[in-house]
């Protein structure tokens, strides 16, 4: 257990969190230095007088890079949520510019969005080179725990969130649809029952504690209401796996309607109505309720639900 410490604050640098945070999330000193823009002796430097005010090597190598240590772990979400509110404070009253504004959203989402959201952001970045946009592998951690402990901006996920200090809003239903490669020998247009259940399946492994909120419970239900379970021939576990292998095989899967129809000529599949509804669950947006008037969040709240057909442009 790691014991208490009585810091004297007015010897912390602030500057000194934030390369606290950046080494943390990049796993290695060299790409912290690219992120913030510093040459790697003078995050060394700033490394040993940070690990020198709180009596603690922090970070250890591993490899070609470093991992935290307990202690680090320990205080890497209240610094997250302290460096989220120092810059609510000085966003507060000012308006975000996403064509000059500088900023770096960090997202958390699985990968079926990322053909619809990030083609939108890039075309942001592309102009303000002072804007950019990470993603959050949605395997290490939960949507609500993400956005919880300050490792993400925003996430979308699978459940609304349980946690009274997040706020959350329905983005869209999970459509799901049938696909099939075009020129499938004999399938096209629609699928019955009995075709569903008789065609091999490239199917999403959601079998992990923590893919999305709900994702363990959430696979179960991608069955068809007949007792017969689907025919597994291969199991992968990214979407964009499944899209790949149906478009080069007579096999055919699941994938949500939206990330098919976003794909480059439909990744060359085609989309096979079901006989009905295969999943009644939506996607949610989640934030932290003392970040609801962040103007750079709200805007990107915005920004995504466009995307996804929820409004107008802003």
């Amino acid at each position: 257990m790691i014991g208490i410490r009585l810091i004297n604050i007015r010897d912390i640098d602030l500057n000194l969190l934030v390369l606290f945070e950046a080494i943390y999330s990049a796993g290695n000193i060299s790409r912290a230095a690219q992120v913030l823009d510093m040459n790697q002796p003078t995050v060394s430097n700033a490394l040993t007088r940070l690990r020198t005010q709180l009596d603690d090597p922090l970070f250890v190598r591993d490899g070609k890079g470093v991992r935290p240590t307990e202690r680090a772990e320990a205080i890497i979400a209240p610094i997250r949520r302290a460096l989220q509110d120092i810059h609510s404070i000085g966003n507060r009253e000012v308006a975000f510019d996403p064509d000059h504004s500088e900023r770096t959203f960090r997202l958390h989402m699985i990968d079926v969005f990322e053909p619809v959201v990030m083609p939108m952001l890039a075309a942001h970045t592309a102009v303000n080179p002072s804007l950019s946009v990470k993603l959050l592998h949605p395997q290490t951690i939960t949507s609500e725990d993400a956005v919880s402990d300050g490792a993400a901006d925003l996430a979308i996920g699978l459940t609304p969130a349980r946690s009274p200090q997040i706020d959350w809003e329905e983005l869209c239903p999970l459509d799901v649809v049938v696909v099939a490669r075009r020129d499938h020998p004999t399938l096209s247009g629609t699928i019955s029952g009995p075709e569903l259940m008789a065609h091999g399946h490239v199917s999403l492994d959601l079998d992990l504690p923590s893919t999305v909120p709900g994702a363990r419970a959430s696979s179960k239900k991608l069955v068809m209401k007949e007792s017969t379970p689907f025919r597994q021939a291969i199991q992968v576990n990214r979407p964009s796996s499944i899209a790949a292998i149906v478009a080069k095989s007579d096999l055919i899967g699941l994938l949500p309607r939206f990330y098919v129809e976003a794909l480059p000529d439909q990744g060359g599949l085609q989309i096979l109505e079901p006989p009905r509804s295969l999943i009644d669950l939506s996607f949610f947006l989640i934030w932290h309720r003392r970040r609801v008037e962040d103007p750079g969040l709200v805007w990107l709240r915005n920004r995504i639900k466009s995307a996804m057909g929820r409004q107008p442009v802003r």
